[in-house]
């Protein structure tokens, strides 16, 4: 019972970050396609199976109050016929940040920033099955910090490893969380651009079924030489 309701419930989030076309795009590459489920990530090139991504703005502004910024995106990868996905997946980003005192008030002292990124590949149970019923195959994650005296800015361009995976996949959901910090809680710290990049293997195609008229005539030509012999070997 309570696989059924999680099922349910996993099915229902995919579908409502995908049900909408301005909450989706889908992403076609050479051996697989991509698809996002937020307006956030907008598609910008597509190289073999790697995927850019650019965004919509900063992602984090909390304007001087708390804001949980932990933010999750999913991506659902799909691959093309006569392919398969191995669950390899790395990924690389450039984010900025942007410190900055109180309008009001006295100047604060020292001022920090910081980011985590992690990318979990997760096989799902069935076609519409979201990422809370799903294994997870494997994850990847990045992390970056800046410590200054005074309000500061700059980027950061970050690699991930490429995760351990083994088998073959028709279909992958790649289930993203990112966090960020800033102290004080004033100024921008976000994603600018982001490049997947997905293992495929080319894998064969099945032997075709013989037609049944033509299974029942090699039957009977079986049947035929079976007597043929037996005859012979009488004699």
């Amino acid at each position: 019972m309570k696989k059924t309701i999680l099922q349910m419930l996993s099915a229902a989030t995919l579908l409502a970050a995908t049900a909408a076309p301005a909450m989706a795009d889908v992403f076609h590459g050479a051996n697989l396609d991509i698809e996002t489920t937020s307006n956030y990530f907008i598609p910008v090139s597509s190289t073999g199976n790697s995927f850019t991504f650019t965004t919509a703005g900063p992602t984090y502004t909390p304007n001087g109050s708390y804001n949980p910024s932990g933010l999750k995106d999913a991506f659902i990868i799909k691959a093309h016929s006569g392919q398969a996905l191995t669950g390899k997946m790395n990924f690389s980003l450039t984010a900025q940040y942007q410190t900055e005192n109180a309008p009001q008030g006295p100047a604060a002292g020292e001022h920090s920033s910081g980011m985590t990124v992690g990318v979990d590949v997760l096989s799902p149970h069935c076609g519409m099955c979201g990422p809370y019923d799903a294994d997870l195959l494997g994850s990847a994650s990045v992390s970056a910090s800046a410590l200054s005296a005074g309000p500061s800015s700059g980027s950061w361009n970050l690699d991930s490893k490429t995760t351990d995976s083994v088998g073959t996949y028709d279909n992958l959901i790649a289930y993203m969380l990112h966090n960020y910090s800033l102290d004080p809680l004033y100024g921008s710290i976000g994603i600018t651009s982001i490049t997947f990049s997905f293992g495929t293997v080319a894998v064969p195609s099945p032997v075709p079924e013989l037609p049944p008229v033509a299974m029942m005539g090699l039957g009977l030509a079986a049947l035929a030489l079976r007597v043929r012999y037996r005859k012979a070997k009488q004699k």
